[in-house]
């Protein structure tokens, strides 16, 4: 995507960061760019939900009062999204360092994420009007009207009508679980502590980025998603000693914690809610990148399901 002269002129003069020097460089397809000015070097980012992406930013602005390594976007005059040509955007300071890959991390940086988190979690940040947190949300799931009814390139078709049974079960399992926590104390929270949203100074120091999926969330099963995801879920079978390392690291905060097969029923939540998006999206829009993102999700999702005897 390229920007013309009159888009990048509004884009600086909203948030007031002087001149370009260079043409934005490309970071991420058409979604994140890095951005020169004769004030500083920025990190621009294209946003579609837009109050979502208002209520992450909220949450983030309040948790850098608390002194946590937080990456909030800039403001002016209190808005955080500047609407050029019917897109919006978002700016930031731009952030050196590195970004680990979905493969298990060393337990050390484990540890980390696990005592960040338990960080967040303390500070029991109190909001009005927030919502849950984007990936907590899944409901009852058509899974068969999507599957079945819809034209599936020959290499998914098979594939998805064998996890179709699985898909309705894990999904009514998520719904009973989900119904179960809702009684107990949830918290305000960044929602998707991931590899890609952290990036790491060096490597004692990482800064969370990337707060759209901030709302609300039951501790223990944003805990089990992060300690997953640090493990390698998204790659392999989890490593052991990633996981545990997150654990110990969020135990050390918030104290003895466990995960029980409620939390682990609703854990799956999140990864069934990607799954449903990727395949609205693959429906709307016909394009193989959400293909790719179906066959992940589906492999996460076996993983996941083949944990549960070790987990508890």
């Amino acid at each position: 995507m390229q920007f013309s002269e009159n888009e990048l002129n509004k884009l600086c003069d909203f948030w007031q960061v002087g001149e370009i020097i260079s043409p934005p460089k490309t970071i991420k397809s058409d979604r994140l760019w890095r951005l020169t000015t004769c004030k500083g070097v920025f990190a621009l980012k294209r946003v579609s939900a837009y109050n979502q992406v208002n209520q992450g930013e909220r949450i983030a602005r309040k948790l850098q009062l608390h002194k946590l390594p937080v990456i909030a976007a800039m403001t002016h005059q209190k808005d955080v999204i500047c609407h050029v040509n019917g897109k919006g955007y978002l700016l930031s300071p731009w952030q050196n360092g590195e970004i680990l890959p979905l493969t298990a991390a060393p337990p050390q940086q484990a540890y980390l994420i696990g005592k960040l988190l338990a960080e967040i979690h303390k500070v029991n940040l109190q909001l009005s009007g927030i919502a849950l947190s984007a990936w907590q949300k899944l409901e009852m799931t058509d899974w068969q009207h999507w599957i079945k009814d819809a034209a599936w390139p020959a290499e998914l078709t098979e594939r998805l009508k064998v996890m179709l049974p699985k898909l309705v079960q894990w999904t009514e399992n998520y719904c009973a679980a989900s119904e179960k926590l809702s009684i107990q104390p949830w918290v305000i929270t960044h929602g998707d502590l991931t590899q890609s949203n952290i990036i790491w100074e060096n490597e004692l120091a990482p800064k969370i980025i990337d707060w759209e999926a901030a709302g609300w969330a039951h501790p223990q099963v944003e805990l089990l998603g992060a300690a997953l995801n640090w493990s390698g879920i998204n790659y392999d079978m989890p490593s052991h000693a990633s996981f545990t390392a997150v654990i110990k690291g969020y135990q050390s905060i918030k104290g003895l914690v466990q995960i029980n097969e409620t939390v682990l029923q609703t854990g799956l939540g999140s990864w069934l809610a990607w799954l449903a998006y990727a395949i609205q999206n693959f429906l709307k829009e016909n394009q193989s990148d959400w293909i790719k993102e179906i066959n992940q999700t589906l492999n996460v999702l076996e993983r996941f399901a083949n944990l549960s005897n070790v987990l508890i």
